[in-house]
């Protein structure tokens, strides 16, 4: 019991109790918790915590600022720069092209998600290398991964029709009004579950090993075709990263990932095995958005199999020839003017938006800051840090920004950026020493 209670004690306080612990509790819980989503669904109010969150920001920074525990990265500034680059940028064009840009699209909106996305990044690199120095930082990464869990028990539950915030109601989405996000969420925890996994002894590791068919099983209640496709890549991403390392890691380490292979490859086949009867337990529109998957993944890339985005490509394309250097304007890729289907649809692919609202030197910039943390990320000696941020990244890129266009300021992607580049920065200092 003594146990139970300090346990509890270190999640909501960790070391000792002060405001700035309190603070970074309150952050944690509220977007990781996803408090925003459970507010819009009981009140009807759209976002009413996103003002705590940047007070919340705001303290926790103000309090690190005069303890310098780790100075600003130049990878940090430079993501600063970047959103200032793109809005500005984007901005002009948005000036420019204004009679091209849908009418619903909010100018104002979108330009303080993007300043707050900067404000997160900031707080929880400030938080990270806080952490880092005061040996805070097991208990900062096991407190976001405990309401991550949450998140997932909330998707699992509402399988159960207890609850359901989705439109869809075919796709369990727990907190998230959109399933696809919800896959997200599930995604991150997968990784954070392969990296404990990596560092767990014993019977811990055989409770970390005990959630990945969970997490299977939570991403395929979302029905999001790209968190099934990415499911898979991620443990191949993690028997790779491994395999990278497997002269060097330790004899248990090893031996976990020959015994984690070997049971992968009997759970495909037996999946493949009984492919027939969780078909029969699924309704028309389930087994719908299955069909196009298998469809997609065997290169059948059509309208249906994509859910648009082959037509959304091709115009963000076709819009992105017109103005290559200064792009179409600031919201131009959020909402097309141009309708699919009846509908002002988005272009559904991060890199594309950047390219196409602010132009190719944005673009650049974006994609060589995610190459440099990827390179920089590679190169952690931990194993397990390296494993969960190259899975991390790998997520992001695949699933988060490779089929959304709203992962610049996606807030659960935003705080795990600044964990990694305030470890990164933490890392390479301490390597030069």
């Amino acid at each position: 019991m003594h146990s139970l209670f300090t346990g509890i004690g270190r999640l909501f306080v960790l070391q000792r109790f002060n405001y700035l612990n309190f603070a970074s509790f309150l952050l944690v819980l509220i977007i990781f918790g996803n408090l925003n989503g459970v507010f819009n669904f009981y009140f009807g109010i759209v976002a009413p915590l996103s003002p705590v969150i940047l007070m919340l920001c705001a303290f926790i920074t103000a309090a690190l600022f005069n303890r310098q525990y780790e100075k600003e990265s130049l990878l940090l500034w430079l993501f600063t720069a970047f959103y200032i680059l793109y809005l500005y940028i984007s901005s002009i064009s948005y000036i420019l092209y204004a009679e091209d840009i849908y009418a619903g699209n909010n100018y104002l909106l979108t330009v303080r998600g993007y300043l707050s996305s900067v404000i997160i990044i900031l707080t929880f690199y400030k938080l990270t290398t806080w952490a880092l120095y005061n040996g805070e930082y097991d208990s900062l990464i096991k407190r976001i991964f405990f309401f991550m869990c949450v998140g997932v028990g909330l998707i699992l539950i509402s399988s159960m029709g207890m609850f359901q915030f989705a439109v869809d109601e075919d796709r369990a989405s727990g907190l998230f009004a959109n399933p696809n996000m919800a896959s997200a969420l599930v995604l991150y925890t997968f990784a954070f579950v392969l990296a404990f996994m990596i560092k767990a002894e014993n019977y811990r590791r055989i409770g970390y090993f005990l959630l990945i068919p969970v997490l299977f099983y939570a991403v395929f209640l979302t029905f999001s075709k790209a968190g099934l496709i990415t499911f898979p890549l991620v443990l191949l991403l993690f028997f790779g990263l491994l395999m990278i390392r497997f002269r060097y890691i330790t004899r248990s380490q090893r031996r976990l990932c020959i015994g984690f292979f070997a049971i992968s490859v009997f759970a495909v086949l037996t999946i493949m095995l009984r492919f027939s009867e969780i078909m029969d337990q699924l309704n028309w529109g389930q087994v719908l958005r299955l069909q196009r998957t298998l469809a997609f993944l065997s290169g059948e890339f059509t309208e249906a199999t994509t859910s648009e985005r082959s037509t959304l490509f091709s115009i963000g394309f076709n819009l992105i020839s017109e103005h290559p250097f200064l792009g179409n304007g600031l919201t131009s890729f959020h909402h097309y003017d141009i309708p699919v289907n009846g509908k002002h649809i988005g272009v559904h692919n991060t890199f594309l938006l950047i390219l196409g609202e602010s132009g190719i030197v944005p673009f650049i910039m974006y994609v060589a800051l995610i190459l440099s943390m990827t390179i920089k990320s590679f190169r952690i000696g931990d194993t397990s840090m390296y494993v969960l941020c190259m899975c991390i990244i790998f997520i992001y890129i695949i699933r988060v920004a490779g089929t959304a266009h709203t992962a610049l300021d996606d807030r659960i992607s935003n705080c795990l950026f600044g964990v990694i580049l305030g470890y990164l920065a933490f890392y390479q200092r301490k390597y030069k020493e």
